[in-house]
């Protein structure tokens, strides 16, 4: 289930350009299954773009961060 989710990056900061990117970030809860047994993942990444070259206007980058995940970035200050 997806807890949360919202843009990221310049376009939160508002210092985005007709250049940038979209980057989005979010929280999701794992099954409980999956927590059971002990294979909740503890984060997703998606990018259109690509490893060998930088991300252009079109792009879009998500990440999204297990609850426990966030819980355990959150303590550290992250």
């Amino acid at each position: 289930d997806l807890l949360y989710l919202c843009k990221s990056g310049s376009h939160l900061h508002g210092t985005d350009t007709p250049d940038s990117d979209i980057d989005v970030k979010g929280i999701f809860l794992p099954s409980a299954d999956s927590c059971f047994v002990g294979t909740a993942p503890d984060q997703f990444k998606y990018s259109t773009g690509t490893d060998d070259s930088k991300n252009e206007s079109d792009d879009i980058d998500i990440e999204l961060w297990s609850v426990q995940k966030w819980f355990d970035l959150l303590a550290k200050g992250d």
